[in-house]
This record gives structure tokens, C-alpha cells and sequence, in this order.
């Protein structure tokens, strides 16, 4: 289910450590996180992926703490999308970020068949 406007997302379901609620652009969640959601759109556990849309309100600082908490937190992927440069830098566990331009096309092995130009979304 994709979710858009602001979706909150409740992270560290485990009982013994301290909730998190991050909101984010646009995210995917899956049938099960779906299935506990509230009609606010408060789900439960990490999207797949997370979409997050750089504004001028953002810090660099609020944008890094946002990508590390969702993939420690169990994120397989965060797209942190730059409409002015039109780019979008992917983030993974464990691996380096990758930056893409309008020549590229986003995947995500995590959502089979998606397939999107990078341009296409800025045009």
C-alpha cells in the first residue's frame, strides 16, 4: 500500500526500547503494517521503501538522523529525493549511498517490476 501526505510510521516495535514515530513524504507499506494502521495512517514497522522530498525547512543534520533511525530500524531502502538538482540519492544498510541523476532509473529489488527514469517525476 502506498501512502503519501505525510505518513507516520511507528519504528522499534519491540517493547523494550523507546518508540519512534518518523513521518515521511511517500512511503510503501506492506499488507501486514497496513492491516494495524490507524485511520490517521499510523503504521507499524519500517516501509519499503521510504521517500523522503528535501525541502528549504530541511537540515542536512534532519535529513542524515532520518535515514540512519529508518535503516536501523529495519528500512531496507530510503530515497532522499532533491527536486532542485533533481536527484535522488539512495540509501541501504552497509553500503555506500548512491546518487542518481535525471540520466538514471530508480529500482528497488525490494518492489519487483519497479522501475521509474529519474527525470520523469521532475518533469
Amino acid at each position: 500500500m502506498a501512502v503519501g501526505g505525510e505518513a507516520s510510521l511507528r519504528l522499534k516495535p519491540d517493547p523494550t526500547e523507546e518508540e519512534a514515530v518518523v513521518d515521511l513524504d511517500v512511503a510503501y507499506v506492506s499488507p501486514q503494517s497496513a492491516a494495524v494502521g490507524s485511520p490517521t495512517t499510523l503504521f507499524q514497522g519500517p516501509p519499503i521503501p521510504a521517500v523522503e522530498v528535501v525541502s528549504p525547512n530541511n537540515t542536512d543534520g534532519d535529513i542524515s538522523d532520518k535515514v540512519e533511525l529508518l535503516l536501523k530500524c529495519g528500512c531496507k531502502v530510503v530515497w532522499i529525493v532533491h527536486p532542485k538538482s533533481q536527484t535522488v540519492i539512495v540509501h541501504r544498510a552497509g553500503v555506500p549511498a548512491q546518487a542518481l541523476d535525471a540520466t538514471d532509473t530508480l529500482t528497488a529489488v525490494e518492489l519487483p517490476g519497479f522501475s521509474v527514469p529519474i527525470a520523469s517525476p521532475f518533469e
